[in-house]
């Protein structure tokens, strides 16, 4: 959401925007929400000058209208990116669908990043680039060259396809965000993970509507990339046990009520014995629920 300012209309010089700050007026959205009436009586600009400005934005910022068929036809140009994993993608239906949100749910640590960094090997052992968010520090130099060797003739110039980010706080990642909505070369990137998200949200679950106001804001991000540049979006979310008084332990997803419909597939991870962890599909628009694989997690890689 942009700020006003001389950048997005050479009329809304600083003492104008001054005037319309002092209005609770700061952002592109708001000046659009306003009345021009009421726009002309807190800035002292001509009626004609508050329209100009309007259409200036819608221009350069509103959505446009485009057939249908050239967004379908991208998609399937781009096709299916792979987890690297074949028992994963073959309950995929083959891999991850372009223009989704995929969600990996589960207690830690369960290979939750393992399956991330596999994903994202996958997609830098083609030679295309992976925008990775890690929250919480881990990924390791060790663990990614670990799931490039074997895949690669080179295995520098394969890491220099991964561009990493590391928030750590809820607004920090909203930044990252921002800025990657901004690039223009949208075509050369493939994939973008979040690992994980729940970890910038846990600290927020004393303040209920800070929290639903956040995950709005970086929902409606990802949707936005995951469409625009026409790449499937990976996060990773935890379980944890709750206890009812009269019930067993149960595993609850965190992040919320607000977070369920967000995702178009939800996979939820399990562990077994040993190295084993158990995947099943359990929520998906695009996929039957319930096939379901086993893996094998070790610091080198997923088998």
């Amino acid at each position: 959401m942009s700020r006003i300012s001389e950048k997005v209309h050479p009329l809304l010089k600083i003492h104008v925007v001054e005037k319309l700050n002092k209005r609770n007026i700061h952002t592109v959205n708001e000046f659009l929400d306003k009345d021009a009436e009421d726009l002309m009586k807190y800035s002292g600009l001509k009626y004609q000058n508050v329209m100009d400005i309007k259409a200036a934005i819608l221009t350069s910022q509103g959505s446009q209208v485009q057939n249908a068929s050239f967004f379908i036809k991208q998609i399937f140009q781009r096709g299916k990116v792979s987890s690297g994993i074949d028992k994963l993608d073959h309950i995929l239906n083959g891999g991850f669908e372009c223009g989704l949100i995929y969600e990996f749910c589960g207690p830690s640590p369960c290979g939750k990043s393992q399956i991330c960094m596999s994903a994202a090997a996958s997609v830098c052992a083609a030679d295309e680039l992976v925008f990775y968010i890690d929250t919480k520090g881990d990924v390791s130099g060790g663990r990614l060259v670990s799931n490039l060797q074997g895949k690669v003739t080179s295995v520098a110039s394969a890491l220099s396809k991964m561009l990493l980010s590391e928030p750590r706080n809820p607004y920090t990642l909203i930044t990252a965000l921002h800025e990657l909505a901004k690039e223009t070369n949208k075509k050369s990137l493939r994939l973008l993970i979040i690992d994980s998200l729940a970890a910038l949200f846990i600290p927020l679950s004393g303040d209920h509507t800070e929290s639903v106001g956040l995950l709005s804001t970086v929902s409606s991000f990802l949707q936005f990339i995951a469409n625009e540049y026409c790449l499937p979006v990976i996060v990773t979310n935890l379980t944890t046990k709750w206890h009812g008084p009269d019930t067993d332990p149960v595993q609850k997803a965190s992040l919320g009520r607000y977070w369920e419909h967000i995702p178009s597939t939800r996979i939820s991870m399990s562990q077994l014995s040993g190295n084993d962890i158990l995947l099943t599909i359990t929520k998906s628009s695009m996929l039957p629920i319930g096939p379901s694989c086993t893996l094998k997690v070790y610091e080198s890689g997923v088998q």
